[in-house]
Order: C-alpha cells, then sequence, then structure tokens
C-alpha cells in the first residue's frame, strides 16, 4: 500500500442566537438531535449517554443510507466550550473541532468550526476534497440556519 497522508481542512465561523451556555450543549452528539433533521446516534458507550471524553456512537453516514461510521467525543470541556469528534471510515479519518464564545454582544455565540480529513488513498482523498467543498460551500449557513430555528422555535427546521 503507498502511503497517502493528504490532509484537507477547512474552518468557518458561525453566529448563533443564544449564550453559549445554551448554545454549546447542541453541539453534543446527542443534542444535535434535536436541530439537524435525520441526526440519529447510537451510543455504544457509556451506557448512561453521557457526554464526555470518549464517549463512542455510531452514525449511519449521509444519515439514513450510507454505511455506518464510528464516532469517539475526543475532546470535551465544557469550561472552554469545546468539544471535538474523530470519526473512522474505512478509507479516511477525521476530526470535527467546534469551539463556542461568546460575542461581542454578550447575548449570541460564535461558533468556530473545523472539519479535518486525512484520506489513506487517492480515492479517498478525493472524497474528503469533493465532501469539504460541498459542506462549506455556503460557510455552514445551513447549520446556522437550523440551529437559530432550533432556538427560537424550540423545534427542528423541517426540510420535507
Amino acid at each position: 500500500m503507498t502511503a497517502t497522508h493528504e490532509v484537507v481542512e477547512r474552518t468557518s465561523v458561525i453566529r448563533l442566537e443564544g449564550e453559549v451556555s445554551q448554545v454549546f450543549p447542541l453541539f453534543g452528539p446527542l443534542r444535535e438531535r434535536d436541530w439537524a433533521e435525520g441526526w440519529n446516534p447510537i451510543v455504544i458507550c457509556p451506557a448512561d449517554e453521557t457526554v464526555r471524553e470518549r464517549m463512542v456512537f455510531v452514525v449511519q453516514h449521509g444519515h439514513e443510507d450510507g454505511p455506518e461510521t464510528l464516532w469517539v467525543v475526543s475532546k470535551h470541556d465544557e469550561d472552554q466550550a469545546t468539544i471535538e469528534y474523530t470519526v473512522f471510515e474505512p478509507d479516511s479519518i477525521h476530526w470535527i473541532l467546534i469551539r463556542c464564545r461568546a460575542a461581542e454582544d454578550g447575548v449570541s455565540t460564535e461558533a468556530e468550526i473545523t472539519y479535518t480529513y486525512v484520506g489513506t488513498s487517492k480515492p479517498a482523498c478525493d472524497r474528503n476534497e469533493r465532501h469539504l467543498q460541498s459542506m462549506y460551500r455556503h460557510d455552514l449557513k445551513n447549520w446556522e440556519t437550523a440551529i437559530n430555528h432550533y432556538l427560537r422555535t424550540g423545534g427542528p427546521l423541517s426540510h420535507r
């Protein structure tokens, strides 16, 4: 096997209409169900489903129609409003790092979201690049819209 270690990374900042204490928990794997249509993680451990470092869960990639991917909460720091996921796929690995901080207005939150992909083959590297371009086409404004809708209404934004 030829070593291919192409790293692709992209960061965007979204503005959310709530204080950090209200917004940060929504980036946890279970609370994401509140605002992300089709998101349905299955927790492997811990049994009590407490969000913490080393929490392990599986997700259908592409939500319902793709293969399962294994996710690990690799960093969780409530005091710093930071969570990182490590996601394992057959020919790539990626990290999702989310940092929340109070916006200058004191009542909203800026969430900085960074995706980093490493592929182990040329096709995986190409797929990673396409995925990042697609996801960041609008700099995660779809996340911003969905989370702000949830913060205003208490329910998910339906796309059906």
